[in-house]
């Protein structure tokens, strides 16, 4: 696997979720290996740094010669499979989805553990933020394509998988985790803490995130809000824009770098539902598109952050319908506040720790 990234130029492994599912309706000549190239040319975040290698008459020669671990082809059943992960309908696993749950660490490329899914056998075995996985049924981890990791993490229902962990606490030791059906998760939860105040945790977005969260602000009623991101994953973009637009409006809040070095902003949606006092709770568990909401929240001048140090993954990835029924996973764009860096590996620092 190449190992030429770093926090700016290069790549965070492990990103932000889709902007868009298919979001591009490429002009093809039939040939799938075309049709993916000009995919890359077009809107590969590095498009213009790489200029000439993008160039490749194919896919694969061009996709060779990317450095990104994350832009690749996958067939029609690890597309499903991929996408099941980002709106967390996986049937059966063991608790460490695409994307939400695995990454690259930037420093070292191992396997690191995001946030694994609350009530799976990963979390129930005690795997937690930053943990290292060395070894998978005793195949060492780094330097195997993501690809062939995300396949043996992705085990059918009721067979077993053994991970070699690293972490401070214990060192090195082995966890046996068995697939099990899993639950689909409850993302959006929330108590009153007062006569007037609340505490509500998102724990993940997907299309139900901003309605329910809704739901709740409206059943609740709170004067004054507190919004726990702590040990979210993150999930889709378009989601988190739509909870940001519940505090502060259909305004600008976010902006995306994407090919050719061009900036888009990004847009809050919908109608503002809470004008009151707002205190958002960040960790290093929080990540990707939780980052983003926090630090949507904070440019705004909408909410004072708490906590500590997020995860730092500002990559957006979208997935490309190709014309012989594969896709293409292609890293568009990095985040960022208007007039700042992205936090890619960085993280997102709280105004108060705590």
């Amino acid at each position: 696997m190449a190992k030429n990234f770093d926090g700016d130029n290069g790549y965070r492994l492990g990103a932000l979720a889709l902007a868009s599912m298919a979001a591009l309706a490429c002009q093809t000549s039939g040939r799938a290996g075309d049709d993916g190239a000009r995919v890359l040319q077009q809107r590969h975040v590095d498009a213009e740094r790489l200029g000439q290698l993008l160039s490749s008459p194919t896919l694969s020669s061009a996709m060779g010669k990317l450095g990104d671990p994350w832009t690749r082809i996958l067939s029609a059943a690890e597309s499903k499979a991929f996408t099941d992960d980002l709106n967390y309908k996986t049937a059966a696993g063991i608790g460490l989805p695409e994307l939400l749950s695995v990454d690259l660490d930037v420093r070292g490329y191992a396997v690191q553990v995001v946030d694994p899914l609350p009530g799976s056998p990963a979390a129930r075995a005690g795997l937690k933020t930053g943990d290292i996985l060395e070894t998978i049924d005793g195949r060492p981890s780094e330097g195997r394509p993501w690809k062939e990791i995300m396949a043996a993490l992705r085990v059918p229902e009721g067979q077993t998988v053994e991970l070699g962990v690293r972490n401070r606490q214990e060192g090195l030791h082995s966890v046996k985790l068995k697939s099990e059906p899993l639950a689909a998760p409850v993302l959006v939860e929330g108590q009153a803490t007062g006569t007037s105040t609340a505490s509500i945790q998102l724990r993940g977005f997907t299309d139900r995130t901003a309605p329910d969260l809704a739901g709740l602000l409206a059943s609740l009623e709170p004067a004054e809000l507190e919004l726990d991101l702590r040990d979210n994953p993150g999930g889709s973009v378009a989601a988190m824009l739509a909870v940001a637009g519940l505090f502060v409006g259909a305004q600008p809040v976010l902006a995306m770098r994407g090919a050719k070095g061009a900036e888009e902003p990004l847009k809050a949606t919908g109608e503002q539902r809470f004008t009151g006092p707002l205190k958002v709770r960040i960790n290093e568990g929080s990540a990707s598109a939780a980052e983003a909401l926090a630090l949507a929240l904070r440019y705004a001048k909408r909410a004072t952050i708490v906590g500590r140090k997020t995860f730092g993954k500002c990559l957006v990835h979208d997935l490309v319908p190709l014309s012989d029924g594969r896709s293409l996973l292609v890293t568009i764009g990095r985040l960022h506040a208007p007039g700042q860096r992205p936090w890619c590996a960085e993280g997102v620092t709280p105004d108060t720790p705590g």
